[in-house]
């Protein structure tokens, strides 16, 4: 399987959690923390592996690892079979092997849930097959490789499989998988996997963070990471903001609220450095909104990766609210009395009526929507996101309308999700898909349409289709420069921090300097599909 930094998976059932398996590890007795030694290795570079073309087995498929061999790794064959148990989550799977003596006696327990085109359910095998081999790696070095093989249940072809995610756990041996979700892991791995159009399979490596949502992660960096964790909690980080807050004076004279999402790192030791906003709805806002962040310096558990302290960076949104009674004004000022004339009221309501008739005339269509049967029901993976700031609700809604009215007239083009994340901040996500070009208008049109006072605040990231060569493939952030010479404001930069824009008359990307760093978006995937939304089409 290919690796692929964002990869979404479609499966509802694991929108609520796949399992109740947790980012941190129990206390474990000194004879299951050895043994948790031994069976590292084994889930740190773990992955699925389709059957190889030449396999005869269509069914047939593993749990693969490839690491270089120490004193506590055994060589040969186990077979067994595997117990079926319920998970915390009844429409989840969940099967778990014998004790098996290549492990130390540990058990593999799966968590898994697999479902072709239509969405119908696709069982694993009860029997298994548990190999470690040695191998020469491609310096020369003594490697082991160690394989959990599997069948699909009937002997179905594994590539039925159109979606596919899975929470691999190590358990200690008297653990029969009965009181799976109560008791001491040796450690986890979580997997997703989809089908693409050209029949590659798509994997993503994921951990479930301190705040129970999942997260994709680089390979390499093991089974046993972290996240940071706010002392006490998300709760305790909202009333500590909150109560520490301290709401800037002018801001409330011209009644601004919203809310500022602020990038930091989180230092190994809980310090916070390097507060700037990510992302703003007011720039009234920004500066205490940074203060505020740079306040709970200390108050962090720090991230880590295999058991050691490491340094991250994390998203925080600061929420300002004119209507929250706790609030304190930097200088005991009053919100300003003063009410504008009644020619300036009347001004512009002549200004939204015309407004109001103009768009109507210009998007109305006999035909506004497509024959309803063509709608599409099965969702498309794709790792499509655009935040939008700095716009009400209702404004970011009208946006959308406005736009799936004019791409819509014929087929559904696009259908988009508004996702709240937070006062005045909203993600986009896409469950059918968006062209690479309709995507483009999408953002265009949030910035733009009809030069409207209604300017939000965008960026967006996705995996690059075939249109961008040569960086097609990669992770991208895309974002305004208003001050382009050549009147190409939408930018790129690359995961690997290449710098591109977009050409709108060759349709495809060149090359360009000044861009601005590439940074993961604020809410993982995972986060913002368990968030209520409205499906605009």
């Amino acid at each position: 399987m290919k690796a692929t930094p964002i990869l979404y998976l479609l499966l509802t059932v694991f929108i609520s959690g796949i399992s109740g398996v947790k980012a941190q590890q129990n206390n474990l007795p000194e004879e299951q923390l050895r043994l948790r030694q031994e069976v590292r290795p084994y889930l740190d570079s773990l992955i699925i592996e389709e059957p190889k073309p030449n396999d005869k087995d269509i069914s047939l498929f593993r749990l693969e690892s490839v690491f270089p061999v120490n004193k506590l790794t055994r060589f040969g064959t186990d077979k067994g079979k595997l117990t079926a148990f319920t998970p915390d989550n009844p429409k989840l799977k969940g099967l778990i092997t014998e004790p098996i003596p290549l492990l130390g006696g540990a058990r593999i327990s799966l968590i898994y849930s697999f479902a072709d085109d239509y969405k119908n359910t696709v069982s694993i095998a009860r029997e298994y097959r548990f190999e470690s081999v040695r191998k020469t790696g491609e310096s020369g070095e003594e490697m082991a490789c160690q394989s959990l093989y599997l069948h699909v249940l009937n002997g179905l072809r594994f590539s039925i499989i159109k979606v596919g995610m899975m929470d691999v756990v190590l358990l200690p041996p008297d653990n029969d998988g009965k009181q799976i979700n109560n008791v001491p892991k040796l450690g986890y791995r979580s997997m997703s996997f989809s089908r693409a159009d050209d029949d590659q399979y798509m994997l993503t490596y994921l951990l479930k963070t301190n705040e129970g949502v999942y997260s994709p992660i680089d390979r390499s960096e093991g089974s046993d990471r972290t996240f940071p964790e706010y002392i006490g909690g998300s709760s305790a980080q909202f009333w500590f903001i909150r109560q520490n807050m301290e709401y800037p004076e002018k801001a409330v004279r011209e009644e601004v609220s919203g809310t500022v999402l602020i990038a930091c790192t989180v230092e190994p030791d809980g310090s916070v450095t390097d507060p700037h906003v990510f992302l703003g709805s007011e720039p009234l806002l920004n500066d205490e909104a940074i203060r505020l962040v740079g306040l709970t310096s200390g108050k962090w558990i720090p991230a880590t990766r295999n058991g050691e302290n490491i340094a991250d960076e994390k998203v925080i949104p600061v929420t300002f609210n004119l209507n929250d009674d706790g609030i304190k004004v930097v200088q005991n000022t009053k919100k300003s009395s003063k009410k504008l004339p009644l020619k300036t009221y009347l001004f512009f309501l002549a200004i939204i009526v015309v407004l109001i008739l103009y768009l109507r005339n210009k998007f109305r269509k006999k035909d506004a929507k497509p024959d309803p049967a063509l709608r599409p029901n099965i969702s498309v993976s794709n790792d499509k996101i655009v935040i939008v700031a700095g716009l009400e609700e209702a404004d970011v809604e009208q946006l959308l309308r406005v736009f799936t009215d004019i791409y819509n007239s014929r087929r559904y083009d696009a259908i988009i999700r508004i996702h709240p994340m937070g006062k005045q901040v909203f993600a986009l996500t896409f469950p059918y898909d968006i062209s690479w070009e309709l995507f483009i208008e999408l953002m265009d049109h949030l910035v733009y349409f009809d030069d409207s006072e209604l300017k939000a605040q965008i960026r967006a990231w996705l995996t690059l289709p075939k249109e961008c060569e040569p960086v097609a493939g990669e992770h991208a952030m895309l974002f305004f420069k208003e001050d382009d010479n050549d009147f190409e404001p939408i930018y790129v930069t690359t995961q690997y921090n290449r710098y591109w824009k977009i050409d709108y008359e060759a349709e495809a990307l060149k090359e360009a300097e000044g861009g601005e760093e590439y940074v993961k978006p604020p809410f993982a995937y995972y986060e913002i599909v368990q968030k209520n939304f409205i499906e605009i089409d």
